[in-house]
């Protein structure tokens, strides 16, 4: 630049210059706060120079966007005057014009404008219609809207105007669409060829598995979990662990030997991408300070979305850290096993699994390939309710004997341990419905009777399947003053359950009470109080919302499945002290609510006093001390028993 600035004559050759060298600042690695700043000084300098040049602004554009001090709205506004450059200008080809309304999609999600971003991305999928990748770009984010309708269509399109073929990544193919669409129609409740799409699912993933191609499974985890049984959930998993692991690139020598002790401690790593975020995961919030009471090192490690200072206050340890997934301070999944084996852990809990986008899978995938990773105990817990498909991502998964059920010898490939009384704990005390600050959520919040017998369930709506519809539909003819207390959450998806009562003769308008969701989780469980008797659902069990529950002191029914996430239900009751409420079948499930809705009223009553009395899920410390219990069999250091 220097040069072409004092030779005569180059002085046009200077904006590419700086524009040049802005892209390499810009994909140098790895890329550090410093780099970026300079190339976008560097684009700001090209883009000063020639103001009308597309590539030039686009650039800046996309480079503020990724600006550790970056203002979104400024890279929003740039970005927007690229696309117009690019409509403008007839040298700017398609290709282009789609990268930079994608990138720009990108920045309205960064500052939550989703419906900007959907708008952007139509004018893509339209102008692109074999663009894989952009099409399930705006599905996510149409389901982040909860336009369901408008996802599902979109999926269906894209499986009519594309053939079966491998797309990007291997996940953007026919396949995955197909898997996307009945994802997207399990959580509106569309049940829409149900049936059919299930076997057809099925018939994908042994294709898949047959065949010679080293392509990445088609059906995500997330998307699996949610409906397929224990034997082809292991086999995909196990597709899933062999890719990860074969793609982990660390190489750790320049570490010392992991498992040693720091000051005379064993050291303790609990594992999550959902540290303040996940409902489920805040079960866990008080595991870690009675871990460190027991005379343990403790570290939490998060290496979700959630930045530094927004999760630390509510986990209890010895140190915080914050490995970010994505965003300004970026860490790769090399990077945070390197800095975990840093810590030089005797045990590693992982409580997120492929949950989310699977980052904690990805950190165990890259420790599977440190020489350290032989000393050190690896746990799967909470999180990740099936096999995470290898060994060598964990050595062993964390149930109690009613999560783990019978003969599960077809459900995991790793070892499973037993706790020995409750497979989770929770010391949050149960909220009082006398308090000023919840007045409003009491009985009286209900409609029209308030002496009706109220059934309930704040279960998703994914988890409202067909028969479980059927089974509550004959509960409300059977008890005919009864109401049913759902949660609309998704949404969108209330007026196709409240469809699918009508068709089975429940008078919607009189029977069914809806509840919006609630994300104060103290208001949410006292609301719960006002409820008789809660219905968990059948294939896929309450886990956090069983444990509000107890917590509420309100009974629930529960029928045990053939898969983890089918046992939630019965692990909660046997862990609460009321297994006598766990049915053997559907039709006792039943037949118990009716029941208690008509004839069995004292001894419900009972069950709820015992409840309320006597918290057996608040027992935190015997809880830490049973999986302490599991991941050193011997005599933990420090203690004299435990």
């Amino acid at each position: 630049i220097k040069l072409a600035e004092g030779t005569p004559g180059r002085e046009e050759n200077v904006h590419q210059l700086w524009n040049n060298l802005g892209s390499m600042l810009i994909e140098s690695r790895p890329m550090t706060p410093k780099t970026v700043e300079s190339a976008v000084d560097a684009f700001q300098r090209a883009a000063d120079l020639q103001t009308d040049n597309f590539m030039y602004v686009h650039n800046l554009g996309w480079a503020l966007f990724q600006s550790p001090t970056r203002t979104n709205d400024r890279a929003r506004s740039v970005l927007k005057r690229a696309v117009t450059l690019a409509q403008r200008q007839e040298a700017v080809d398609a290709d282009a014009l789609a990268r930079a309304r994608i990138n720009l999609a990108r920045v309205h999600e960064a500052l939550g404008e989703l419906a900007e971003a959907a708008d952007v991305l139509h004018s893509v999928v339209e102008a692109r219609p074999h663009d894989y990748a952009t099409a399930m770009q705006l599905g996510d984010v149409l389901t982040d809207l909860q336009r369901y309708d408008e996802a599902i269509a979109l999926m269906t399109r894209v499986l009519e105007q594309n053939e079966p073929r491998s797309g990007e990544g291997g996940r953007l193919s026919h396949s995955g669409a197909f898997f996307y669409r009945m994802h997207l129609r399990r959580y509106s409740a569309d049940w829409t060829d149900w049936d059919d799409d299930e076997r057809q699912a099925l018939a994908i993933l042994d294709a898949e598995a047959a065949s010679k191609q080293d392509v990445p499974p088609s059906l995500t985890p997330m998307r699996a979990l949610v409906f397929l049984p224990s034997v082809p959930m292991r086999r995909l998993m196990e597709r899933y662990a062999t890719d990860l692991i074969g793609s982990a690139t660390l190489t750790d020598d320049d570490y010392e030997s992991a498992g040693g002790k720091q000051d005379g401690q064993r050291v303790v790593v609990f594992l999550s991408a959902d540290f303040g975020t996940n409902h489920p995961m805040r079960l866990f919030d008080d595991v870690p300070g009675e871990v460190r009471q027991l005379g343990y090192q403790v570290h939490c490690v998060h290496v979700g979305s959630v930045e530094a200072g927004q999760w630390e206050g509510t986990v209890d340890c010895d140190r915080h850290h914050t490995l970010m997934e994505n965003g300004r301070q970026a860490v790769s999944h090399a990077d945070a096993a390197k800095a975990i084996l840093a810590l030089r852990p005797n045990a590693i809990v992982d409580l997120s699994g492929y949950t989310g986008t699977g980052r904690c899978a990805y950190v165990l995938a890259e420790l599977s390939r440190s020489k350290q990773r032989k000393n050190i105990v690896v746990a799967g817990y909470l999180g990740w309710p099936a096999t995470y498909g290898s060994r060598d991502l964990v050595d062993f998964v964390l149930l109690d004997e009613q999560t783990r059920g019978g003969d599960n010898d077809g459900e995991f490939v790793e070892d499973v341990r037993s706790l020995p009384s409750l497979f989770v704990s929770s010391s949050s005390s149960s909220p009082s419905s006398s308090s000023s600050s919840l007045s409003s959520l009491s009985r009286s919040s209900l409609p029209d009777d308030q002496d009706a017998f109220v059934f309930a369930h704040f279960g998703q709506l994914y988890k409202v399947t067909p028969a479980l519809l059927d089974s509550w539909a004959e509960i409300l003819r059977r008890v005919p003053d009864a109401k049913l207390w759902l949660l609309r959450h998704p949404a969108a998806a209330g007026d196709r359950v409240a469809q699918q009562f009508a068709s089975r003769g429940v008078d919607t308008s009189q029977r069914i009470v809806w509840a919006d969701f609630e994300a104060d989780k103290a208001l949410h469980v006292a609301r719960l109080r006002s409820a008789d008797l809660v219905l968990d659902s059948f294939d896929y069990n309450g886990g956090a919302t069983a444990v509000d529950a107890m917590r509420a002191g309100v009974p629930m029914l529960s029928v045990p499945g053939d898969r983890v996430v089918a046992r939630l239900g019965t692990s909660v009751l046997h862990g609460a002290g009321v297994p006598e409420l766990v049915c053997s079948d559907r039709d006792e499930y039943v037949a118990r609510a009716v029941s208690f809705a008509t004839r069995d009223k004292a001894y419900l009553k009972l069950l709820r006093d015992r409840l309320r009395s006597d918290n057996k899920l608040a027992d935190v410390a015997s809880f830490a001390s049973s999986m302490m219990a599991q991941l050193f069999p011997t005599r933990p250091v420090g203690h004299d028993e435990l």
